[in-house]
């Protein structure tokens, strides 16, 4: 199968801010730090490329859109279950709820309670009826009753804008942990996850 032009810029990029990094790396003098950070650096880079790697296998087995989205209806309840476990268990979760708990002491622990609480309803009031319907999203349901291209562009810009903001809290969240993981085995600050 080739890889389009995108996939291979976007490849072409992510490989030269590896790179990129490399070489700051690699303009530190002490071999402690070095070597801690080589190793998770190392670590991130495999977690990348094996990510990748399954979703082209994944985008080669699918024939249909839904059949992606609903992975050709082959997955076990146990596996639907991790898949949601892992929507669910973000950074922004963790970090968002646990800084909110300890700031706001009892008022925090509601939050996370009322996060919890959220799936049953919204299994109930949106899930069940797209799957009456047999739609996977809001977009595909507007479409069905409205025009289908205003409410593409509209959905499509709408998801970009609210993901940009939470791959923000997410990078956020993710660098903070790797310089903490950095800082536990050095004693200093990894350099190059500020920049992540």
């Amino acid at each position: 199968m080739r890889i389009p032009r995108n996939r291979m810029l976007l490849l072409l990029a992510t490989a030269s801010t590896f790179g990129v990094c490399g070489s700051a790396y690699s303009a530190q003098p002490d071999t402690q730090i070095r070597q801690a950070e080589f190793s998770t650096i190392v670590f991130f880079v495999v977690f990348a490329v094996l990510t990748l790697l399954i979703s082209f296998w994944a985008a080669r087995r699918a024939t249909s859109s839904s059949e992606y989205l609903t992975a050709g209806s082959s997955i076990s309840s146990d596996q639907n279950g991790l898949a949601i476990a892992g929507d669910y268990m973000s950074a922004g979760a963790f970090l968002g709820l646990s800084g909110a708990i300890y700031a706001s002491g009892l008022d925090g622990m509601f939050l996370a309670a009322s996060y919890l609480a959220s799936w049953p309803i919204v299994l109930f009031l949106v899930a069940e009826p797209l799957r009456r319907l047999g739609k996977y999203s809001f977009a595909d349901v507007l479409t069905y009753r409205l025009k289908e291209r205003p409410i593409r562009i509209l959905a499509g810009v709408s998801t970009i804008v609210i993901v940009s903001f939470y791959l923000v809290a997410q990078m956020v969240g993710a660098g903070e942990l790797i310089s903490l993981r950095s800082e536990l085995a050095t004693g200093r600050p990894s350099s190059w996850s500020a920049s992540l």
